[in-house]
């Protein structure tokens, strides 16, 4: 079952440049596929959103997201990265990786879902906000395996916000690794939710502020 865990304590603001990226779209390409079937490479393109996503997209490859890119997701859109598939999305401090929604408002694109326990797989310095449309695996900022479908991901450093249910969701058996110095805010329900049975991957660096419900 869930654990329900207080997280009132104010602990220390992860070290995170939450600045978002320029919204200016006007040198945006739009990616129209709905599959990734082999090893995948984004770019930062430049000043203002370099890519705007508008199906769900299956990634069955590697998808590389590079730091300073920022993709804006059409209403509906998201990544659901299969068994097959990874995502490897590792900014730095001072250049993040930006995943918003291009219509602005909460719960308008599907997040990314991991349903792959790749070693590749890795959000770091990364903002993502404004996912948690319900879908068949959930509805979440993150979602990290489904029922009887397992994942595993690192969350590192990470600013999660502005989801229309939970920050992050996280299946019995699914597996965090190195989930420290996130901030995770503003969120319509949970910052995490989560199996007892995973609580000890959740470090004490993380910060959770101004949730709908602050406990995981």
């Amino acid at each position: 079952g869930a654990m329900l865990l207080s997280s009132c304590g104010k602990e220390a603001q992860p070290n995170i440049n939450t600045t978002p990226g320029s919204k200016d779209v006007s040198g945006a390409q739009k990616i129209t596929i709905t599959e990734i079937n082999s090893d995948m490479v984004l770019d930062d393109r430049g000043g203002g959103v370099d890519y705007i996503i508008t199906n769900n997209i299956s990634v069955n490859a590697n998808l590389i997201i590079q730091p300073g890119v920022t993709i804006m997701f059409a209403d509906g859109a998201g990544l659901l990265v299969n068994a097959k598939g990874s995502i490897t999305a590792i900014g730095v401090n001072t250049n993040l990786i930006y995943f918003t929604s291009q219509s602005g408002k909460r719960g308008s694109w599907n997040g990314i879902t991991i349903l792959s326990s790749s070693a590749k797989n890795v959000l770091s310095y990364c903002r993502i906000e404004q996912a948690g449309a319900t879908t068949t695996f959930g509805a979440a900022d993150v979602i990290v395996g489904s029922g009887a479908i397992t994942g595993s991901t690192e969350i590192s450093n990470c600013d999660i916000s502005a989801s229309a249910v939970n920050g992050i969701n996280i299946s019995e058996g699914s597996t965090l690794y190195n989930f420290n110095s996130n901030n995770i805010h503003v969120n319509t329900a949970h910052p995490v939710s989560l199996c007892i049975s995973d609580l000890a991957n959740i470090k004490n660096t993380n910060q959770y502020s101004d949730n709908g419900k602050e406990f995981i």
